[in-house]
């Protein structure tokens, strides 16, 4: 190699080095502004947005809140990229219990390939949900399904095992919005918190209460298929079955409780003294098809298409309950 050549590649080398000390020296210089700034231009915000929560002011020269919120460990650090730039506040609040590994909601974007999990089209059209089936959808009752639409519009939202984070511009600017958005993300949190403790008590509790048909009716579905044995399948089924409730969830649990099962007998006469005229007939059913022997399937050769039993099984089952 000539002295040019190697006086070349020393000055190609120095100069990429210099490169890439003054990009680090500006990302240290955004961080020192962000630093220095925040306590003086976001200080009266940040002290509104902690009294209001309940929580200590942040400390001098801090631009940290960090406290309990109903139990809930909040932290929120106001940001600047720069000085004339709009503040932002980063919060992440975490959970009160466990959820399930590998949970992660956020805003659904053309591209993402997740299918839709709850049924409900708002909701599946703008939110994209991961994690274990069954365990994931008995968390997402009609609150925490509102509260998650509203805040999908900030940017960064997601909900994963680590607890719900987001962030929230104009602080400086628009405290109040500020605040309304954080306490939203608390009460958020919050909500999941409160969620029965065990998946089939979830799914129990959307399947029966739920506004939502297509909730109800997918939660049904997992309730009665991934936990048949359960206490809270049992229970599902008296209360689907019952008079009032939509047809094919009436006739999803009378399918489900054909299936043959010593305990079924036991529950299907205690059904037989229900005040409920729909419960009695199913009840009465069931019975029947569980002394007629293997073969059978509940419900199906007798029922109209609305989820009925029509008159000549009516009459054949009341000799049966008799």
């Amino acid at each position: 190699m000539t002295a040019s050549s190697e006086d070349q590649a020393w000055f190609m080398q120095t100069l990429v080095v210099l490169l890439l000390l003054l990009a680090l020296g500006s990302v240290v210089a955004a961080a020192v502004v962000t630093d220095a700034l925040a306590p003086r231009r976001l200080r009266p915000a940040l002290q509104y947005v902690a009294e209001a929560l309940g929580v200590d002011a942040p400390a001098p020269g801090s631009p940290r809140i960090e406290g309990s919120v109903h139990g809930l460990e909040v932290r929120i650090v106001g940001q600047l990229a720069h000085e004339d730039s709009p503040a932002a506040l980063a919060v992440q609040i975490e959970l009160g219990r466990r959820v399930p590994q590998g949970l992660r909601v956020r805003r659904r974007t053309r591209l993402d390939p997740s299918p839709p999990r709850l049924r409900e089209p708002t909701f599946d059209t703008h939110v994209s949900v991961e994690g274990p089936e069954a365990q994931v959808e008995g968390l997402f009752d009609a609150t925490v399904r509102a509260y998650v639409l509203d805040l999908i519009r900030y940017d960064g939202f997601k909900v994963t095992s680590r607890g719900v984070s987001f962030r929230v511009p104009e602080l400086d600017r628009e405290p109040e919005a500020a605040l309304q958005a954080v306490l939203r993300g608390v009460a958020l949190a919050w909500h999941l918190s409160r969620r029965p403790e065990t998946v089939p008590a979830m799914l129990l509790d959307l399947a029966t209460r739920d506004s939502t048909l297509g909730v109800r009716r997918r939660c049904t579905d997992l309730l009665l298929s991934r936990f048949r044995g359960s206490h809270e399948a049992m229970v599902g089924m008296g209360l689907l079955m019952g008079e009032g409730q939509p047809p094919e969830l009436r006739m999803a649990a009378a399918l489900a409780a054909a299936e043959r099962d010593p305990r079924r007998a036991r529950v299907f006469q205690g059904l037989l003294r229900a005040p409920t005229e729909e419960v009695r007939r199913v009840a009465a059913a069931e019975l029947g098809m569980l002394r007629s022997g293997p073969g059978r399937v509940s419900l199906a050769p007798g029922a109209t298409s609305e989820g009925r039993l029509s008159e000549a099984e009516e009459g054949r089952l009341a000799l049966v309950a008799s």
